[in-house]
């Protein structure tokens, strides 16, 4: 399965951002988006992921267009770990985590044990297992964005969309 953009184009207050973008995705590639603050690259991985609109273009998810796909069925397939994250409520770090596992869920929203420890084995990996009990509220900058990593990874996803993944991070956790 691929995510392929073609010729995406998106105007932002009038203002044309992106212009013509085309590129294909396949698991287990890395690849970097370069460019000067301004220049739509957040944008562009929030129309890769569904939650922008663009202008002009087509997103496809293997051979559908992404508009074809549930949340749920594109939320199993794409994670994304954003700049940051405002949370408006007091939850705990294993809370967050565990909501990588939401698309996974029954209608109820109730977690399997195996929902549970996906989350704590994502945790693990990113080496905040200790935070668990934390609120997500007194951690730094860089614990956050952690958190939002091991959330991603919780959610198994085939691709993990990253904004500026190593923002707020030492420079141990960004090698």
């Amino acid at each position: 399965m691929s995510l392929k953009l073609e010729k995406i184009a998106l105007s932002l207050g009038g203002q044309p951002v992106i212009r013509d973008v085309s590129f294909e995705l396949k698991p287990g590639e890395i690849v970097g988006l370069l460019g000067r603050n301004g220049v739509g690259k957040t944008s562009l991985l929030r129309i890769a992921s569904g939650t922008l609109q663009a202008d002009a273009g087509t997103v496809r998810l293997g051979d559908r267009v992404l508009a074809a796909w549930s949340r749920r069925e594109i939320a199993q397939r794409i994670a994304v770990v954003p700049q940051d994250l405002h949370v408006p409520f007091p939850f705990r770090v294993g809370e967050l985590v565990l909501m990588g596992r939401a698309p996974y869920q029954s209608w109820l929203g109730f977690e399997s044990s195996a929902d549970v420890e996906r989350a704590v084995s994502a945790m693990e990996r990113m080496g905040i297992e200790g935070l668990a009990n934390r609120f997500i509220h007194e951690l730094s900058g860089g614990e956050r964005q952690l958190v939002l990593f091991a959330r991603a990874l919780a959610q198994q996803p085939e691709f993990l969309l990253l904004d500026e993944a190593t923002a707020f991070l030492d420079l141990s956790h960004r090698v």
